[in-house]
């Protein structure tokens, strides 16, 4: 799960960076900076970032071991493909 956690700070960290470098100075957060590299074309994918987003929030907050199991579940057969391509 950490390693999750930071990948994916990490990742809307390097698109904010890279947005506000091309001129974007309108991020506050992992959400914009979603939003904004779905709609130039940097992500694919907006919906399953959207989803690593919410499931990134929730394991900082769940100490339940079906919630965390489902985000498991999440990072290895939907998110960790995905954000390696695409990075």
């Amino acid at each position: 799960m950490q390693s999750f956690e930071y990948t994916h700070e990490l990742a809307w960290n390097l698109l904010r960076d890279y947005l506000r470098d091309q001129g974007t100075q309108d991020i506050y957060g992992s959400r914009d900076a979603t939003r904004i590299a779905f709609s130039v074309g940097l992500i694919e994918d907006g919906d399953s970032w959207m989803d690593m987003i919410k499931d990134r929030n929730q394991t900082s907050h769940t100490y339940n071991k079906v919630t965390a199991k489902a985000i498991a579940e999440n990072i290895t057969t939907r998110f960790g493909k995905k954000s390696t391509k695409e990075l």
